[in-house]
């Protein structure tokens, strides 16, 4: 329903500085009763920066990932989640 609401233009981002690693981790935390039969495996660079993004929106990407991992992964599989500074001060 988000995307729908941002794809009509009806929905601003409401972008802020926000730290990398904080978004992801509280998409990680969301989605943690959905992971409880995988191993997930999180690799974050320890100088990730901070990135303008609309907070809400990437945490929700991230959980969004996550959660079809898990759905659509057989239990006991590993799910790997990271991030990491690029060469051109982008995070990937």
């Amino acid at each position: 329903m988000e995307l729908a609401r941002i794809e009509a233009g009806g929905d601003a981002f409401a972008q802020a500085l926000g730290v990398s690693r904080r978004i992801i981790t509280t998409a990680l935390e969301r989605a943690a009763p959905l992971t409880r039969d995988h191993l997930v495996v999180v690799r974050l660079d320890d100088d990730l920066p901070a990135v303008r993004v609309d907070n809400r929106y990437v945490a929700e990407v991230v959980f969004t990932l996550v959660d079809n991992a898990a759905k659509y992964s057989p239990a006991g599989s590993t799910i790997k989640v990271s991030a990491s500074n690029s060469d051109d001060h982008t995070v990937d």
